[in-house]
């Protein structure tokens, strides 16, 4: 069984429960390489963006492979000269996470335990899709 550290579950409007598939720091040679990216696509954006979306990126616990996902991800996708820095911090992937009582009932209608993944969160047991 995995433990999740650093991660929160978040829920939506409907009340599901999502995990963030990323973890890990950021570095300085990660930070770099995606600036110079960033700077190479998008020419126009002043000085100054990189030092709100450096600070930024600290204060959402943005790490390394989240970063260059992100950075290729609106690379590849952006329809305008100048990316917002929402547009890089809202980037994520997650993945839907389940009780056990909730695993239970999927179960109970006809869905099978060998589907899920069980991980640890604060102690507790969640799971998720293989």
């Amino acid at each position: 069984m995995q433990e999740s550290t650093g991660a929160k579950i978040e829920k939506d409007a409907d009340g599901r429960k999502y995990l963030s598939l990323y973890n890990g720091e950021l570095t300085e040679g990660c930070f770099a390489k995606n600036m110079l990216k960033i700077k190479q696509s998008f020419p126009t954006l002043p000085e100054d963006w990189y030092d709100v979306f450096f600070e930024r990126l600290k204060a959402k616990n943005i790490g390394d492979i989240r970063l260059t996902d992100a950075v290729n991800h609106v690379v590849d996708t952006c329809d305008f000269s100048k990316p917002t820095i929402a547009k890089f911090l809202n980037f994520d992937r997650k993945a839907e996470v389940f009780t056990y009582q909730e695993i239970c009932r999927k179960v109970h209608d006809g869905d099978s335990f060998e589907n899920y993944q069980r991980f640890e969160m604060n102690g507790k047991p969640y799971y998720r899709q293989k």
